[in-house]
């Protein structure tokens, strides 16, 4: 139980450092994005994050109970990985954050897609035919 207490509580500060980072992140985008990017990405960005916790928190209780292990096994395996998906989503904004300081001024704006695009989980242009009904 000592580990799944010992992940939580790192999973906590981690939390408070990624909804910190977050923050920045769409401030950058409130001061420098175009019309488009305020109104459309924002709004998606702001939801995608907010979907994103409660999203690590169901897949990793699903981990968990996957073991079938008795006791606490379970639940100090779900800490361990909402552990490590939240170390992956910092790390995913201090990049994003790290190349939009890295673009130059001028196209700051068009630079910030590239920048974000790894927040989210898109389908790979590969898997549209898979994904598409009819299209196989």
């Amino acid at each position: 139980m000592r580990t799944a207490l010992d992940a939580a509580a790192q999973t906590a500060k981690l939390d408070a450092q990624i909804d910190a980072r977050h923050r920045v992140l769409q401030q950058q985008y409130e001061l420098d994005g175009g019309p488009y990017l305020r109104a459309g990405i924002l709004a998606a960005l702001i939801e995608q994050q907010r979907t994103w916790r409660a999203a690590r928190v169901a897949d990793c209780e699903l981990a968990g109970l996957l073991t079938q292990a008795g006791g606490s096994w379970p639940h100090a395996w779900a800490a361990v990985c909402e552990l490590r998906l939240a170390q992956q989503r910092l790390q995913r904004i201090d990049n994003a954050l790290a190349c939009i300081a890295r673009a130059p001024e001028k196209s700051r704006e068009l630079e910030y897609t590239g920048c974000v695009e790894r927040l989210a989980d898109p389908i790979e242009p590969a898997a549209w035919a898979e994904a598409l009904p009819g299209q196989h």
